[in-house]
């Protein structure tokens, strides 16, 4: 595409890469900045992500992706509450299932497999309840983590943070 072209939607994305890496394009094992910029952008969803703006507040600020709107934060900050947006689904061959708040326990679930997440640094979930007593395997699910509906997800924290939505 030439500086004067506008490109055109679709089409298929190409990368020359010098190596393979096992597992790159799986969220738990990407570890190489390659993976972790295509990730975000092209090939999964987040309950909140960010704008296309990459600098200044707009940059900065999550934004609902998953999550229907910002999460609902009891007085206390430990509880987070996320509705998320119906109608979403996966991919094919899956496109008749739709997205649910079991769906995103299941991944956070995945993420505190430490064999399963070589290239993620899990130490900044140890804010979710149970997180570390799962990934250690002296509990058999994350106990801060429930879905009180198909698209409602309560996250219980030990800590009140900020981040979270981040």
């Amino acid at each position: 595409v030439s500086p004067t072209e506008r490109p055109s939607p679709g089409g298929t994305l190409r990368l020359l890469r010098r190596y393979e890496a096992p597992g790159e394009f799986d969220p738990q094992k990407a570890y190489d900045q390659v993976a972790r910029e295509l990730l975000p952008c092209c090939l999964l969803r987040t309950l909140m992500s960010y704008g296309e703006e990459s600098t200044g507040p707009a940059g900065v600020t999550p934004l609902p992706d998953l999550a229907a709107g910002p999460p609902a934060v009891s007085a206390d900050g430990l509880t987070w509450t996320f509705g998320l947006r119906p109608g979403i689904r996966y991919g094919p061959p899956f496109q008749s299932v739709e997205v649910s708040a079991r769906d995103v326990i299941r991944a956070l679930e995945r993420l505190a497999c430490t064999p399963c997440s070589t290239g993620t640094d899990t130490s900044r979930f140890s804010v979710i309840e149970g997180f570390d007593d799962f990934r250690l395997k002296r509990a058999r699910s994350i106990s801060g983590l429930e879905a009180p509906g198909p698209l409602t997800l309560r996250v219980h924290l030990v800590e009140p943070v900020g981040s979270l939505p981040h």
